[in-house]
């Protein structure tokens, strides 16, 4: 059912209707890289943006009608990186403020603590605005610069919300994604050369610097719109958002750093090989260490009646389509064999009587994967993988294992969290959720492969 279809009086207008803009940039791109819809949608399909924009309406109407009161929802913000509470523990020491071992200190020996009014029956007059806060200041990283003006322009830009009766009246409009992209380059520091030097004068403040302005200063009359990006590739303006600068040059990491002599944002400002904090020295990893592969052991069933041998498990980047996009189309299932499919290195494959093509059980203690071997000499012994992000809806029968159909790359995985990516207060181990966080080590698995001793397609 399309989003408008939950209330009829939810209605997109017909200019937007079609409407697909995004943007795409990382400090390892030298260029934004702008999206718009090669074809019009079918039927009632929308962007994301329009999704979401069309549910906060319905979802302010519901809270409306329900009388929804405000509620006030109190919270812990970690740590942050690049501020004077990255440095908040400096003995390296963890201190549990709930056994009694400190005070609790907000900021200090625990995170900060913040609270938040939502009030849903403003959702949707909330989504479609630029908030007034942003005319108090922007920031990132411990940088702050004032950014009244750039609202001023935004408004003066975008128009603004001319509903009197919504509590966004007059502030600058992001009703659509284009509007709304084109605020975000307003706002960045990569896209604005007048806010780029702003960024750089106050890093300048924190270190003591008087060089840094320079590297954005010829371009601090740029500022980006959705339409030049469109139109004709921009190359992004030096921001002290990334560790190093594209000025004449393709982006190289740290050369901020290292040229311009920026700390490194580590407790001691250089680079650091050795940390001495005591989570570090608990699992040995105050220097840089190789740590093997976790010893761990495949289930064991009693279905022995094919030879089965135990291999690791690899999930690459598919060939067949985009980074984790699905390839259920025509024209990319015919690139190949069509559904999922497994490789093996052509001996590991003898030693189990597999043959190119053959049907295969892979699995350990997580799950079951029922798939076609590819056997190629291009895998070295001891390993297989498994592309990502196949289509199990796509010829996938039933497995003797489970009892039920045969699952994906992700069913013989789980995730392992990485301790030591939990330190927070200390340098450049300060978490933040999606930020600096714990990575998932859930690759790192070992699997039992054997040929599948029928292909039940469960129809019965």
């Amino acid at each position: 059912m399309a989003a408008s279809a939950l209330y009829s009086d939810v209605v997109l207008p017909t200019a937007t209707w079609y409407e697909k803009n995004d943007l795409s940039s990382t400090d390892m791109h030298p260029f934004v890289h702008p999206f718009q819809n090669a074809v019009d949608p079918l039927w009632e399909a929308k962007s994301d943006w329009d999704i979401f924009r069309t549910l906060a309406k319905a979802v302010s109407k519901v809270a409306t009608e329900a009388k929804l009161p405000i509620y006030k929802d109190v919270f812990a913000v970690p740590i942050q990186h690049d501020t004077e509470g990255e440095l908040a523990q400096p003995e390296g020491k963890i201190l549990d403020w709930s056994k009694g071992d400190c005070e609790p200190i907000p900021g200090k020996t625990m995170p900060a603590i913040a609270m938040i009014e939502r009030d849903y029956t403003k959702l949707y007059d909330k989504w479609i605005a630029l908030g007034p806060n942003i005319q108090k200041g922007n920031g990132m990283k411990g940088l702050g610069w004032k950014s009244d003006d750039l609202y001023e322009e935004i408004r003066t830009r975008n128009g603004i919300i001319e509903d009197k009766n919504l509590i966004s009246y007059g502030m600058p409009s992001i009703y659509d994604a284009k509007q709304a992209c084109d605020a975000v380059m307003g706002l960045s520091t990569t896209t604005n050369g007048k806010v780029a030097v702003r960024a750089w004068a106050d890093l300048e403040k924190k270190t003591g610097l008087s060089n840094l302005t320079d590297l954005a200063a010829d371009r601090e009359s740029e500022r980006f719109t959705f339409d030049m990006v469109a139109i004709q590739p921009r190359e992004t303006i030096t921001s002290p958002t990334f560790t190093g600068s594209n000025k004449n040059r393709r982006y190289s990491p740290f050369t901020v750093s290292i040229e311009q002599l920026v700390p490194f944002r580590t407790v001691t400002g250089r680079q650091s090989f050795y940390i001495d904090h005591e989570m570090m020295f608990e699992w040995g990893e105050a220097m840089s260490v190789y740590k093997p592969i976790l010893d761990f052991q495949p289930l064991k069933t009693t279905l022995n009646e094919n030879r089965e041998i135990t291999l690791k498990f690899l999930t690459p980047h598919n060939k067949w389509s985009t980074h984790s996009m699905y390839f259920d189309s025509q024209q990319l299932l015919t690139l190949f064999r069509g559904g999922q499919t497994i490789w093996l290195n052509e001996k590991d494959a003898a030693a189990i009587d597999v043959k190119d093509n053959d049907w295969c059980e892979v699995y350990n203690r997580n799950g079951v994967v029922i798939s076609r071997a590819v056997v190629s000499p291009r895998l070295p012994r001891g390993v297989m993988f498994m592309y990502h992000a196949q289509d199990r809806h796509i010829n996938v029968p039933g497995s003797k294992i489970s009892g039920t159909r045969g699952g994906t790359h992700n069913t013989p995985t789980r995730i392992h969290m990485k301790p030591t990516h939990m330190i927070g207060g200390y340098g450049q181990l300060s978490y933040g959720f999606n930020y600096y966080g714990t990575t998932g080590n859930q690759r790192d698995i070992y699997v039992v492969v054997r040929k599948a001793q029928e292909v039940d397609w469960l129809e019965d």
